[in-house]
């Protein structure tokens, strides 16, 4: 299939796909779909003609993927800013003049960077005790994709506070974590 084949039959279907995908930002849109075709025209003209709609779509895909990396990237960034580091002290006592109001402070900052719903099912499954099911029932999703969203927020906030607090101790960061995940 050639480019211009392509493009006047798929190029509406795949920028509203990428357009909504990401929040109706019209200007990335627009370059991702460019982009998608970019790349048609160098590698996908060998498709054959059933094959060339799956691939565009995977192609936008991987193109949302590396657009939610970079956004995450620079958000991660802009979080970090606002963040207070706990000093290190040169002495083994240092783990030990950490007081509760710091790891409450810590667990604040490291739940504020979950997205709102992850931070709502934290809050359910960790503060409120509810179960995999209950929280499945009140997000809409079956019991093992709780599970599993529920095991990448813990990875998620384990991984930040890891590099965070590290500067505080390994005992710190412990404290820390315990705090986040203390059912």
């Amino acid at each position: 299939m050639t480019l211009d084949t392509a493009m006047d039959k798929y190029y509406n279907s795949i920028h509203a796909y990428i357009y909504g995908k990401t929040g109706k930002n019209q200007s990335f849109a627009d370059e991702c779909s460019n982009s998608v075709f970019f790349i048609f025209s160098n590698k996908g003209q060998t498709l054959d003609d059933n094959a060339v709609y799956p691939w565009l779509m995977k192609t936008a895909s991987n193109k949302l993927k590396e657009y939610y990396r970079k956004l995450k990237k620079e958000n991660m960034v802009t979080y970090l800013e606002d963040i207070t580091v706990i000093p290190s002290y040169d002495t083994d006592l240092s783990d030990q003049m950490i007081t509760d109001a710091d790891i409450e402070e810590a667990k604040e900052k490291l739940i504020s960077l979950l997205s709102p719903k992850d931070r709502e099912m934290y809050e359910c499954y960790f503060v409120k005790k509810m179960t995999y099911v209950e929280v499945a029932k009140k997000f809409g999703i079956d019991r093992n994709t709780a599970s599993k969203r529920l095991h990448i927020i813990k990875k998620r906030l384990e991984d930040e506070a890891r590099k965070m607090f590290a500067v505080g101790g390994a005992i710190t960061v412990f404290r820390i974590i315990a705090a986040l995940f203390n059912r």
